[in-house]
């Protein structure tokens, strides 16, 4: 689920502190009750609206990895995930095919294989 705004979390508070009622809010600004409870509450505990951060381990490929993925796919892109996994390997990037998979779906990268190579590989 998309994060809501900092404007309209601040907007929320602005609203509760001006005295408007939780449905109200809720209903101007297009989210549910529970949202507007969440940021009230998240409020009156920090004192800030800004979202806490998602749980979860951070990826082990970063922006850098990804730029170097990239790269390597301009250049030649018929390499295999293993190839690639290896590439990354001597870049200091320890990860597993799985890893190289997930990260090139996210950025959109399809992954087809050239007859050519699968030829040159039969042959």
């Amino acid at each position: 689920m998309k994060q809501l705004s900092q404007d309209i979390r601040e907007r929320i508070v602005k609203g509760y502190a001006d005295g408007d009622d939780k449905d109200e809010l809720a209903e101007r600004f297009s989210v549910s009750l529970s949202s507007v409870k969440r940021i009230l509450k998240l409020f009156e505990q920090t004192g800030a609206v800004t979202p806490r951060t998602r749980p979860g381990r951070t990826g082990k490929l970063d922006k850098r990895a990804c730029d170097l993925l990239c790269g390597w796919l301009k250049e030649n892109n018929d390499l295999t995930l293993d190839e690639l996994r290896v590439k990354l390997l001597e870049h200091g990037y320890s990860v597993c095919v799985s890893a190289v998979c997930r990260r090139l779906k996210r950025l959109n990268v399809t992954y087809k294989k050239n007859d050519a190579r699968k030829r040159a590989k039969a042959s």
